[in-house]
């Protein structure tokens, strides 16, 4: 029982720490401009380089963590 009970604690804390691994992404980013600007124009698909940390959920959606940095 205790054997048992150690495997099911090394499983429980090394998935712990695997789903919360910040990773970094650096490179292009599209951002959907869904408001008309002071212009008037309509909105538009703005094209720009992007670099972030975020971390994956259960249903693998990146999380954004940290500083978010858009050109």
């Amino acid at each position: 029982m205790a054997k048992l009970m150690t495997i099911i604690a090394a499983f429980l804390i090394t998935t712990t720490c695997v789903a919360q691994q910040l990773k970094t992404y650096s490179g292009n980013y599209d951002i959907n401009s869904d408001n008309v600007d002071i212009l008037g124009f309509p909105p538009r698909l703005v094209n720009g380089t992007a670099q972030y940390t975020y971390y994956e959920d259960e249903n693998l959606n990146r999380i954004k963590s940290g500083n978010f940095n858009y050109n």
